[in-house]
C-alpha cells in the first residue's frame, strides 16, 4: 500500500484516476471504493486538508477482460471504448453540473441583500450587474445547449459501436 498527499482533487473518482491511470474505467470506480475504504475521511473531502496522507491501496484488475481478450480481441476493444465513453460522458456530465452549481452561487450572490443595496447605490453598478445577470443567464442555456448535443453524440456513439 502507497502513501501519498492528498492535492485538493475535487472527487474520489479525480484520485482514483490519478494514482490507477493504468486499470479501465471499471476498474478504476473499484479502485475509488477502495480508497474510500481505506480512507474513510475521503467521503467528506471539503474536511480533507491539503497535504494530507492518504493511503492507496492495491488494486488488481479484477474484470478478465485480459482473459477474453484473447478469444474476442475486436470485442474487448469495442468493450473498453464504450466503457471510456460512458466514464467521458460521466465526467462531462459532472462538470457541467458544477458550472451549473457556480452560476446558480453567481445569481444569487446578485440577489443578496447587502449586494444589491451596494449595487443600485451606483447607476454604473447596476448596469454592470444587469449585464452579468444576463451573461449568467445566457451561459446556463449555452451549457444546457452544450451538454444536450453532447449527449446526443456519445448515444449515437454508442448505437454506432453496438452496431459493430
Amino acid at each position: 500500500m502507497r502513501i501519498v498527499a492528498y492535492r485538493g482533487e475535487t472527487s474520489v473518482r479525480a484520485i482514483a484516476d490519478k494514482h490507477f491511470a493504468d486499470l479501465p474505467a471499471k476498474d478504476r470506480r473499484k479502485a475509488a471504493k477502495a480508497l474510500l475504504d481505506a480512507n474513510p475521511q475521503l467521503h467528506d473531502l471539503e474536511r480533507v486538508a491539503p497535504a494530507t496522507l492518504i493511503r492507496v491501496p492495491s488494486v488488481p484488475r479484477v474484470d478478465g477482460r485480459a482473459l477474453r481478450g484473447l478469444d474476442d480481441p475486436a470485442g474487448a476493444v469495442l468493450d473498453q471504448v464504450g466503457e471510456s465513453l460512458a466514464e467521458y460522458g460521466e465526467r462531462l456530465t459532472e462538470r457541467h453540473e458544477g458550472y451549473k452549481v457556480q452560476l446558480k452561487g453567481e445569481a444569487s450572490l446578485l440577489k443578496d441583500r447587502a449586494v444589491k443595496k451596494v449595487i443600485d447605490s451606483s447607476e454604473a453598478l447596476k448596469k454592470l450587474a444587469d449585464a452579468a445577470s444576463k451573461a449568467n443567464g445566457e451561459q446556463g442555456k449555452l451549457l444546457t445547449d452544450r451538454q444536450k448535443r453532447i449527449d446526443k453524440a456519445l448515444e449515437q456513439l454508442k448505437e454506432d459501436l453496438g452496431a459493430l
